[in-house]
């Protein structure tokens, strides 16, 4: 069983240290803004970076993706027109608080493609 950890990237230490004691943790840090993926994703081989929509752009996306690592987004509005953009994006994961909305917004999305 994998566990993912949500850790700031500020705290680097702390995610090599859980690295190294626990083989079945993945951690998901958040880098900021994105001029620091490289610098995190070269610390610290991870499959996944977590961000928030302050941050997140389709570059955001694009450059994670190149160091083959998903991104998780933490919606805002719990908005169709948010949760579009995030896909528009090839965002790989979206946190939110409204799980019964955004599934009948992607059920409406699939069933007009």
């Amino acid at each position: 069983m994998n566990i993912i950890w949500y850790i700031p990237a500020s705290n680097i230490l702390v995610i090599k240290q859980l690295v190294d004691s626990c083989p079945d943790c993945v951690p998901m840090p958040d880098p900021g803004a994105e001029e620091n993926i490289d610098k995190v994703l070269n610390q610290v081989k991870t499959p996944v970076l977590s961000t928030d929509m302050d941050q997140l752009a389709a570059s955001f996306v694009e450059k994670a993706h190149q160091h083959k690592a998903m991104v998780f987004t933490d919606e805002k509005n719990c908005t169709d027109a948010e949760w579009a953009q995030i896909i528009d994006w090839k965002t790989d994961g979206i946190q939110t608080d409204c799980p019964e909305e955004l599934i009948s917004f992607l059920k409406r999305r699939k069933s007009n493609n």
